[in-house]
């Protein structure tokens, strides 16, 4: 999975686990950007 992250592999050859572990891992990279936009758009208003 590291492999298929840094671009060096090929994400077909991910089992499930891997999968399910990439997409907590997508999942929670969004909710960290939307809480970060969050931040920076209440500061603006300021």
């Amino acid at each position: 999975m590291l492999e298929s992250l840094s671009g060096k592999g090929i994400l077909q050859s991910l089992n499930s686990m891997d999968l399910n572990e990439l997409g907590r891992l997508v999942k929670q990279n969004l909710t960290d950007i939307d809480d970060r936009a969050g931040v920076l758009t209440q500061a603006s208003r300021y």
